[in-house]
């Protein structure tokens, strides 16, 4: 009884999350390819949902939103962004955790045809050490934990987790090619603010109905370039399974300037306590004279 009065009104054990039935159909237009896919309505009270454009042409370097700034570095494009709160007891718990997700393409032309497998995670570790290794200068981090390969509507996606070390954050993504060029991401974000709690499996169970929903309705030139590359490379397909992906922590001791912000933050917050310690016995000082 007690049971199934949590699972309706929420808490910790039991997270309540935003409802599907309300789902909204969301339709982007990739150079010809169409994606379609649902979401529930925005529900992150913190973050204002804004529209985006659905028409988006892949080889304009215009409407690409960050430019390489170094050799490792790619184009990327965030085409379509909303938030889910998820909650706790009501009145006690409030929002106890956020899934937020970010769907964006990236350009990686130097990779090689990304239709072979082969450079199609080439060019998935190269994002992925850009972003979560050592060269990243933030904390520690595995990236590709729990790799799956998901055939979704007939079309291969790479599934996989990236979790920062000692950090209740996460973050889930779905990885497919979208042309030869070009890798189409849904990344959803997992913020958890109070420890002990089932989110990750709520978070777990609304990605899969999201990515669910997802249709691609290929270009007839991609579909050439699909055809050509299975010709190229007859039975080539992403694996199912592989290791994830860390890096040695001499590679880490190398670029450690986000250790050395946290070095400085600390410093400077332990000033701030010695000054106003010292206010404080001025102040005690001059009532008492």
């Amino acid at each position: 009884m007690l049971t199934s009065l949590l699972k309706l009104i929420g808490s910790k054990t039991y997270p309540r999350g935003p409802g599907f039935k309300r789902a909204r159909t969301h339709r982007l237009d990739l150079s010809g390819t169409r994606v379609e896919f649902k979401t529930p309505p925005h529900s992150d009270v913190r973050v204002s949902f804004k529209e985006k454009p659905e028409k988006y042409n892949l080889y304009d370097e215009q409407v690409r939103n960050y430019q390489p700034q170094k050799p490792t570095d790619m184009h990327w494009r965030t085409m379509y962004t909303e938030g889910w709160s998820f909650y706790g007891i009501p009145l006690f718990q409030s929002v106890i955790g956020k899934l937020k997700l970010g769907v964006f393409f990236v350009h990686t032309p130097r990779h090689g045809n990304l239709f072979n497998p082969e450079n199609f995670l080439n060019a998935l570790d190269e994002w992925l050490e850009g972003y979560y290794g050592p060269i990243s200068e933030q904390r520690k981090a595995i990236a590709r934990i729990d790799w799956q390969r998901k055939t979704l509507h007939g079309n291969d996606w790479a599934c996989y987790r990236n979790q920062k070390i000692g950090d209740l954050y996460s973050d889930g993504d779905w990885v497919i090619p979208i042309t030869e060029e070009h890798m189409l991401f849904f990344g959803f974000a997992h913020y958890v603010s109070r420890p002990g709690t089932r989110l990750n499996e709520a978070y777990r169970a609304l990605q899969e109905q999201i990515m669910a929903t997802v249709k691609i309705d290929w270009s007839a030139d991609v579909l050439r370039q699909k055809q050509a590359a299975a010709e190229k490379w007859p039975g080539a397909r992403i694996p199912t399974q592989l290791p994830p992906l860390e890096w040695p922590d001499e590679e880490w001791e190398k670029h450690r300037p986000y250790d050395s912000f946290d070095e400085l933050r600390e410093l400077s917050a332990k000033i701030e306590r010695e000054r106003a310690a010292e206010a404080a016995e001025k102040e005690k000082a001059q009532k008492t004279a």
